[in-house]
């Protein structure tokens, strides 16, 4: 029997060295049936050249480059809009998948549920070459209260989403500047599909300070975070409704934000923002 199309999307940007890691730890898997779609957002670096080398030894990977940097929502969407999968895998390009047989074990509890729109599993944070903390995120009952309140649960790069949900969603929410992971999977669990958690180390996730695809520190950065908060906020109000304690956290946390912000920038638009945030 042929095994299901599992399609695994990567954008990437300036890490060839990386993105060598990432590739071939998703061509070690045991899972027979894999295309790799990578979507190369304008690298400046040799990218291109490492991309060439495998497209040219591996039939089941191919890569389009973008003529201008576009992040990684629509980095993904477009990878997805050339996939043919079942199943949508994501990985970050400087991550790796430490077991082989993630996948099968991934599509095997699809198989098993068909009410599942996301299957992810426990993950590594990497640093200097060693395993610096362990995520083992256990599922609430009520995980629609528990993402609304932040994500933490899902790690992207363990992620196999059907294909269903996928499109159910459209994809990434490419207004949403931070957290894009994390709107993803609350989309599809406010769609009502189920999720599931598999207990094993699949991925290995690197912290080290390499140029991220997403800068965290800056104070561009820190004014997407409000906005996407905002999004967040605006987008499930008739879930946040339903789930009055993660309303006033994500208010309490957002309200801070703001105040941070104004303290910075003395600007009393801030400020008016930060008072409707408070009485919305």
């Amino acid at each position: 029997m042929t095994k299901s199309l599992v399609s695994v999307l990567i954008g990437t940007y300036n890490r060839s060295k990386l993105l060598k890691r990432c590739i071939n730890s998703i061509l070690n898997q045991n899972y027979s049936n894999i295309e790799i779609i990578i979507i190369n957002d304008c690298s400046t670096d040799n990218t291109i050249e490492i991309l060439n080398e495998y497209v040219h030894k591996y039939p089941n990977i191919k890569y389009i480059n973008n003529n201008k940097n576009r992040g990684i929502s629509y980095n993904s969407n477009l990878a997805y809009s050339l996939s043919s999968g079942k199943y949508i895998a994501l990985i970050g390009d400087d991550d790796e998948w430490n077991d082989t047989k993630k996948i099968t074990k991934q599509v095997e509890a699809f198989k098993k549920d068909k009410n599942l729109g996301i299957v992810t599993t426990y993950w590594n944070d990497v640093k200097n070459g060693k395993i610096i903390r362990q995520h083992q995120p256990k599922i609430d009952k009520n995980v629609l209260c528990q993402i609304l309140k932040g994500n933490g649960i899902y790690c992207g790069s363990t992620a196999l989403i059907s294909k269903e949900a996928w499109e159910k969603v459209k994809g990434f929410d490419e207004s949403v500047p931070r957290g894009t992971d994390s709107d993803l999977f609350r989309s599809i669990i406010a769609k009502g599909y189920q999720s599931k958690i598999l207990n094993f180390f699949s991925t290995n996730v690197y912290i080290d300070n390499h140029p991220r695809m997403t800068p965290t520190k800056s104070i561009s950065a820190f004014k997407k975070d409000i906005l996407s908060n905002e999004i967040c906020l605006e987008k499930f109000k008739l879930e946040f409704n339903h789930c009055l304690e993660a309303k006033l956290l994500r208010k309490k946390s957002l309200s801070k934000k703001y105040l941070k912000l104004f303290l910075r920038e003395r600007n009393f638009k801030i400020l008016n923002n930060f008072i409707k945030v408070l009485y919305k």
